[in-house]
């Protein structure tokens, strides 16, 4: 680990981490920006919603694949000079999306800023493992994720400004401007002088050796649970939460615009966690907080299935942020101590199965729907949450918290 040394050293890692937090907004808000800008980038190009809803498609795809490929060369060159790079890039190509000439150019630009953007919060998690000694790290962790949060939040609302004001292309050059604003500033950071990497300078980085390295760090059985509960949790909490709008406009007749603020207020209770989160963890502890989030997320699907009113099913979902994102964050610090040779690896299968995770939740709880209706679909995943937030809190019982490393 190389732990900052002197104030210095301590004031730079928190400056690099809030430089971080910029940059987690950014590359969250670049997500959703272009949801509510599918009808004008189809009328403008003349093609479909499908062939325009490529710009969304193409982001996710690469945002999710592509830190299987990156976070190798974190281990390889050093997490901060990836992170800086990736940040670079990420400017370039929003820049790149404001000046695109036509939809491929765009689709193309979209894929390239899923790639950097997707990279930049699991080389951040892992660079923060190397320099945050364990026992401080959550709540450093669940500061970045404040600023992820808050992207996912305002996302569409900046797209929607924008569209509706002076044109597309604008959102993504603020997009630009900020990247850039985070990037120059990292790149003048004394953080940025040339830092030993996690591997050896001649460390081979082709496809086998990289399957060979992914398979040793899930050889571990506790890696292995980890990613099998990050995976669960990641499907039973999406899977809900994509049909939260569904249910309150079939439940109560309510418009579906309206029945999307309700994901803006799971996002505002994972915000209201991060703020709150020091305070949490030193009062209920690492099992304390996993089995606090995990009931919360519990009462609140059953909340938001059975909700006698719209206004209380709104209540839930500020509940159910906060339950997810603590349990979550607990995960997150676990997730960090994958492996502390390939740290960056070992985060990057971490956000993988969170995405897969969110794959088969949505599917699933579609067919879940289809079949039995809202409000039991709601109960199974708090069900299934509560059985996995009993399994987890008693494996951390049973295992000690990881090494500082």
């Amino acid at each position: 680990m190389q732990s900052p040394t002197g104030p210095a050293g301590v004031r730079e890692t928190h400056r690099i981490v809030r430089l971080v937090m910029v940059a987690a907004f950014a590359s969250s808000a670049a997500m959703r920006v272009c949801d509510p800008m599918l009808p004008e980038l189809a009328a403008e190009f003349g093609v479909g919603l499908p062939a325009a809803a490529g710009v969304i498609t193409g982001f996710s795809v690469s945002y999710a694949l592509l830190q299987l490929v990156i976070g190798p060369l974190g281990d390889r060159f050093g997490k901060f000079l990836v992170i800086r790079l990736a940040t670079t890039m990420a400017a370039l190509a929003s820049l790149g999306c404001a000046l695109a000439p036509g939809l491929d150019w765009l689709v193309f630009a979209r894929v390239l800023a899923g790639g950097v953007g997707g990279a930049i919060m699991p080389v951040a998690f892992a660079w923060i493992g190397d320099e945050v000694p364990y026992a401080e790290r959550q709540p450093v962790l669940a500061r970045v994720m404040s600023g992820a949060l808050l992207g996912v939040i305002c996302g569409q609302l900046i797209g929607g400004i924008f569209v509706d004001t002076v044109g597309w292309r604008w959102a993504f050059a603020a997009l630009a401007l900020v990247f850039s604003v985070v990037a120059v500033t990292m790149w003048r950071s004394p953080a940025a002088r040339p830092a030993a990497a996690s591997l050896p300078a001649g460390a081979a980085l082709g496809p086998a050796t990289l399957l060979r390295d992914y398979a040793a760090i899930l050889r571990p059985r506790w890696s292995r649970w980890v990613v099998t509960v990050v995976l669960v949790e990641g499907a039973l909490f999406y899977g809900a939460l994509a049909f939260v709008p569904s249910a309150l406009h079939a439940g109560f007749g309510i418009p579906l615009w309206q029945a999307s603020i309700a994901s803006a207020v799971v996002g505002a209770g994972g915000y209201l966690y991060t703020m709150m989160a020091s305070r949490l963890i030193a009062r209920f502890g690492e099992r304390g907080l996993a089995a606090v989030g995990g009931s919360c997320v519990c009462a609140a699907l059953l909340s938001i299935g059975y909700a006698p009113a719209p206004a209380f099913a709104v209540a839930a979902c500020l509940l159910l942020g906060v339950g997810f994102y603590g349990f979550h964050n607990t995960l997150q610090v676990h997730g960090t101590q994958l492996s502390t040779s390939h740290r960056s690896m070992g985060m990057a299968l971490f956000a993988l199965a969170l995405f897969a995770g969110q794959s088969v939740g949505v599917a699933t709880a579609s067919m879940l729907v289809a079949l039995a209706g809202f409000p039991a679909a709601f109960a199974c995943a708090a069900l299934a949450f509560l059985l996995l937030t009993v399994a987890l809190v008693r494996s951390l019982r049973t295992r000690p918290p990881a090494a500082p490393a």
